[in-house]
């Protein structure tokens, strides 16, 4: 893992080996053989797991399609969505939370920080445009609109 580009080992753009082996295992003139070895990036402690003190984490039991994060000065949330759904985790340091579902529809959906309140937005694919809070423990929407395009742009400033 220490050797670098000018010792043939395979780098990262930022010049940081990747540990990634390749070795020419049998080579004709029309053809070549080769195994590839991954290091054992479990056990060279690049990265910690996010779990709860217990070892469980609730994204394991979330079937996703896509998922959209934010965070703010002491949290990391994350917006999971699958195909009909979407559901918010907050991780706050040292346990996930569920936040529940916030939306049973499809569509494009982003999800913000503003004034240390979560929103997220949804557009589904008729062009209905929802905009949700979480308060009180749950999801409310603040407002809905028709805007005819399953299109839209956020940019939120604190």
């Amino acid at each position: 893992m220490y050797k670098t580009i000018t010792d043939n080992a395979i780098c990262y753009s930022d010049g940081r080996n990747s540990g990634i082996h390749i070795k020419v295992t049998e080579q004709t003139a029309d053809s070549i053989k080769f195994s590839i070895e991954f290091p054992d990036y479990d056990n060279m402690d690049i990265w910690q797991s996010v779990s709860n003190s217990d070892g469980s984490n609730l994204l394991s039991n979330i079937m996703a399609s896509e998922v959209k994060t934010t965070a703010d000065k002491n949290n990391m949330y994350v917006l999971a969505q699958d195909f009909s759904s979407s559901t918010v985790v907050k991780y706050s340091g040292d346990k996930w939370t569920n936040l529940g579902k916030c939306s049973t529809s499809a569509g494009n959906r982003a999800i913000v920080i503003f004034n240390n309140e979560v929103y997220v937005l949804f557009v589904d694919f008729k062009g209905k445009c929802e905009l949700k809070k979480y308060s009180n423990n749950k999801w409310n929407t603040v407002s809905t609109l028709n805007i005819g395009s399953n299109k839209y742009s956020s940019t939120f400033m604190e």
